[in-house]
């Protein structure tokens, strides 16, 4: 599991001060490449090599509003892992601990030249035991 602590900005809510359903994903986003930074930044992927991991599914539940200032904590980990696809999982909780948010997504492995199905590299593999 990965961890991940941000607020909630201006540009997360809406005219109520409210995270705007769309933006959660922004927030998984965050977390990811905060994770990926760590490990192999996505830079690496995304501008060498064959391989892309775009997101092909994603979904959310919302539990609990967060607000405009808000403390959070993102939570990823990985879920099901195929040898040409990976989910993740992030939950996202406020300082009290309740769960505001769970967001799912579903990476594709693909060859960039291609646009082909491809198998997971044996270098994002190895980073993707980290969660």
């Amino acid at each position: 599991m990965f961890i991940h602590e941000t607020r909630i900005r201006l540009h997360h809510t809406d005219a109520a001060g409210v995270v705007f359903y769309g933006n959660v994903f922004k927030l998984a986003q965050d977390c990811f490449e905060a994770f990926f930074d760590e490990h192999m930044p996505l830079a690496s992927i995304i501008h060498s090599g064959d391989l892309s991991i775009p997101i092909v599914h994603a979904r959310a539940d919302y539990r609990h509003p967060m607000r405009l200032s808000d403390r959070i904590t993102i939570e990823m980990a990985l879920g099901k892992r195929g040898s040409q696809s990976f989910e993740l999982r992030y939950q996202i909780k406020n300082p009290a601990g309740t769960l505001c948010a769970d967001v799912f997504t579903t990476h594709a492995a693909i060859n960039k030249n291609t646009s082909a199905a491809t198998s997971i590299s044996e270098a994002l593999g190895d980073i993707l035991t980290r969660l």
